[in-house]
């Protein structure tokens, strides 16, 4: 990874326009091409959602992965403006460099926006990592799918920093998005481990192991709901599923009822000391609900 980076020459530099010392680069950095352009509508669909998971590994204190943006813009001052608009705190090769067309012959990039993440070698270490990122859709499955990228590029870092964010043995998960064996979605399981070579959870199901990958995984959490009137009590009900178009997440109420809205108070389940936010409906409180479950793991709080 940054030693292939070092032996390359590459000239990279800074959001701020300044050159890079390769030279800080280390053996515990991710290294990640990005061929993108500002004038390709999949680039700019696809930037804002590596630009939060980026900023979703740095809000978890995970500051190894290395983006290295290499523009395929069509002049020098259409890179900087989509650079400034629209990325994150990363790096970029320099627009004038001749190592460009180099490197999109070496990882036969026909296409943009391609995500590549390389090993030691300079090797292709993750098959699509543009459609990991595309699936990553709450704080843990980002941090799953990062550790993964981590073992595949061979990071010399210990996984530590980010096992906080996996599901631990014994959570509760619903399987979700399975297109090649669709009769298994909304079964329930328990995770049994997690294997770290293929990036999969082992999931027990009626006695039945399954491999997934996070992305297919909802976690099950146990909260306390209320509706929208102050005199309205608290209810015990469990977080069963999450409809990500409308930013609606559906709660149960033992085994009879079902709210598919989110009500106007809820707490993530703990012994002390709860986890309370209030609000309305809609993308702003499901973004809620992620926080409390991903605030109250990592405090280590235990889920009822």
């Amino acid at each position: 990874m940054a030693a292939f980076v070092k032996s390359y020459g590459l000239q990279l530099v800074d959001r701020s326009g300044k050159e890079f010392d390769v030279q800080q680069l280390t053996a515990a950095d991710v290294i990640a091409f990005y061929f993108s352009a500002h004038w390709c509508p999949p680039c700019r669909s696809f930037t804002p959602l590596l630009k939060k998971f980026y900023e979703t590994l740095h809000a978890h204190g995970e500051r190894s992965l290395k983006i290295i943006f290499v523009s395929s813009d069509q002049s020098e001052h259409d890179m900087w403006k989509y650079v400034y608009d629209s990325h994150g705190d990363w790096l970029a090769l320099k627009f004038s460099s001749e190592l460009k067309d180099r490197l999109s012959r070496q990882f036969q990039v026909s296409g943009i926006p391609q995500l590549i993440v390389i090993d030691g070698v300079g090797r292709q270490a993750v098959r699509d990592a543009r459609a990991e990122v595309m699936a990553a859709t709450s704080s843990t499955q980002v941090l799953t799918t990062y550790l993964g990228w981590k073992s595949s590029a061979g990071a010399s870092s210990a996984p530590q920093e980010v096992s906080s964010g996996l599901l631990a043995p014994g959570s509760r998960v619903k399987i979700r998005g399975l297109q090649s064996k669709p009769e298994n979605n909304g079964l329930e399981g328990v995770v049994q481990s997690f294997d770290n070579s293929q990036r999969r959870y082992v999931v027990n199901i009626a006695d039945r192991p399954l491999s997934l990958k996070p992305s297919n995984l909802l976690q099950i959490v146990q909260l306390r709901v209320r509706g929208p009137e102050p005199e309205d009590p608290w209810q015990e009900a469990e977080l069963k599923d999450l409809d990500e178009a409308r930013a609606n997440w559906r709660f149960c109420f033992g085994d009879s009822f079902s709210l598919r809205h989110l009500p106007r108070s809820f707490e993530v389940g703990a012994e002390s000391p709860r986890e309370r936010w209030s609000g309305c409906g809609g993308a702003w409180a499901a973004e809620r609900v992620r926080e409390a479950v991903e605030r109250a793991k990592r405090k280590s709080l235990r889920l009822r």
